[in-house]
């Protein structure tokens, strides 16, 4: 199971490290380059099978927009 988490905020880097810490394939991303351990570009969090979306309510919309998941299931 390969995860990305969309959003490097308190929550987004809480959820991620559980994830790390139960040796899940998991990676972080963000609008803003961060120096966080597993953080990768949102077109290589995109590849991932399972994305978990951490932001605030007001950039959700911006987010999504940018994900551009035409061609994926959700």
């Amino acid at each position: 199971m390969s995860l990305a988490i969309i959003g490097a905020g308190s929550w987004g880097r809480a959820l991620f490290k559980a994830f790390r810490n139960k040796n899940k394939d998991v990676v972080i991303t963000s609008r803003r380059k961060r120096e966080i351990e597993g953080f990768v570009s949102l077109e290589e969090a995109l590849k991932r099978e399972y994305l978990v979306i951490v932001v605030s309510s007001q950039s959700l919309r911006e987010v999504l927009n940018n994900m551009n998941l035409t061609n994926k299931k959700i």
